[in-house]
């Protein structure tokens, strides 16, 4: 029998934080390296705030997700009765 989690049973606040901190950090080098010259030499546009936002979205999402589909195989694991760390042949379905 499979076990059903709700996205909203398994992100909790530390995720979310951690997601977050990753986000500014990550995405503002992965800014600092994309756009460095337009950044130093000209005034900043729309399209430069677009594309610091999506510098940062990107990568909070990306963790926000692995720490997700962590703690859903912890918790399944963990309902199971097995280990709570999966082996590396343990594979998550979506």
């Amino acid at each position: 029998m499979s076990q059903q989690f709700t996205v909203q049973s398994l992100i909790t606040r530390p995720m979310l934080r951690r997601s977050l901190a990753t986000a500014v950090i990550v995405g503002g080098i992965l800014f600092a390296i994309n756009h460095e010259l337009p950044v130093l030499l000209h005034p900043w546009s729309g399209v430069l705030w677009r594309q610091l936002g999506l510098s940062m979205v990107i990568p909070f999402f990306v963790s926000l997700t692995s720490s997700v589909l962590t703690r859903r195989e912890l918790l399944a694991g963990a309902s199971a009765g097995t280990s709570s760390r999966p082996d590396a042949s343990t594979s998550v379905q979506l």
